[in-house]
């Protein structure tokens, strides 16, 4: 968790396989917030624009342009899966004519930021329980860690679990500015504050 993260340039045609190996769920990948202009068969909605991947089946029909530069996530489209962390970030860097298109301050910021793929922060709640037994037997149990690219720490009179942070580098005597992506993966609870 997350995902690995799909990073291309704008103007790219991006084309993603995808392998279904879960036991016996069938999945989808949703386009998180992208376009699918004339694309829309690669928009991941199980039923309405694609059949369900089933198990041991692959799906290789996810194909589109990377016309909108930004921030994007692609998560399932199927059951409980993107809330128990079946999504991962897209990442569409802006051409220099792009950057030419935006504000004079902005254009100079972005030119002179470093952006790094590792750059990108995904953060998500994680339960005790899984997203289905919630649904059916506890719509009200509290998150019991929050997790930023994946890892968290959870603590109990019964069980401490410490995962490292990440941590992002930065250089300044390489980069005075650097481009921070964030990906709320949030559920339900908010709200959440976040200080570099």
């Amino acid at each position: 968790i997350p995902g690995p993260t799909v990073a291309v340039c704008q103007g790219d045609q991006v084309s993603v396989n995808v392998v279904n190996e879960l036991a016996s769920e069938s999945s989808t990948i949703h386009w998180h917030g992208l376009p699918m202009k004339n694309t829309q068969s690669s928009d991941g909605g199980p039923g309405v624009t694609q059949c369900p991947i089933e198990p041991g089946q692959a799906f290789s029909w996810y194909n589109f342009n990377a016309d909108t530069p930004g921030t994007y996530w692609y998560h399932s489209h199927n059951e409980f899966q993107r809330d128990d962390g079946m999504y991962g970030p897209v990442i569409i860097r802006d051409t220099v004519a792009e950057v030419s298109k935006v504000s004079k301050a902005l254009g100079k910021t972005l030119s002179n930021a470093c952006d790094k793929t590792d750059h990108t922060i995904v953060i998500q709640e994680w339960y005790y329980n899984t997203a289905e037994h919630r649904f059916y037997n506890d719509k009200e149990e509290t998150p019991t860690s929050l997790l930023v690219n994946g890892k968290g720490r959870y603590h109990s009179d019964f069980h401490t679990t410490v995962q490292p942070w990440q941590k992002f580098t930065v250089h300044p005597e390489k980069c005075s500015s650097y481009r921070f992506r964030f990906i709320s993966s949030v559920d339900l609870h908010c709200p959440i504050q976040v200080s570099i």
